[in-house]
């Protein structure tokens, strides 16, 4: 690399004496390490920004895509929601239950995110919280109960 060999050159042998030339190679390493940093900064950023580039879907064709999937049957709103992001590459995160009250008389809360929008739900035990934020989803982008068309 070009700019390695200007480091190591650079003002090599001016020097009168040991200390100015270990300053001047200090400064030079210092340069270099700085140099590296920012370009391992930079590839760090575009991997970052490589992985979490998803296709932004509006609200119309959310809706069209959890609509089509109602025409099969599936056990709970969990699990349409798990098909309906793998069929339509859709990245959900399910973010971890938080449990409120006191321990004999719990209440969970449970977020599913989805395109950046937060659905909360909640329930007297995890999965019942991981039930209720899935149909939330399904209810705030349908206007349907996936509860209410399963009875």
């Amino acid at each position: 690399d070009d700019d390695d060999d200007d480091y190591e050159n650079e003002n090599e042998g001016d020097f009168e004496d040991d200390d100015a030339y270990d300053s001047n190679k200090q400064k030079k390493q210092k340069k270099i390490n700085k140099d590296l940093q920012k370009e391992n900064s930079e590839s760090k950023k575009q991997k970052f920004d490589m992985e979490n580039k998803s296709i932004s879907i509006s609200h119309d064709s959310l809706k069209k895509l959890l609509l089509s999937m109602f025409e099969q049957d599936y056990p709970n709103s969990v699990s349409l929601i798990a098909t309906f992001a793998q069929n339509f590459s859709i990245p959900i995160i399910y973010h971890p239950a938080v449990q409120f009250n006191s321990d004999h008389c719990p209440t969970f809360s449970q977020i599913l995110e989805v395109q950046g929008v937060w659905y909360r739900g909640q329930g007297k035990s995890k999965k019942e919280a991981k039930y209720d934020a899935s149909n939330e989803f399904i209810k705030t982008i349908t206007g349907l109960d996936f509860n209410q068309m399963m009875c």
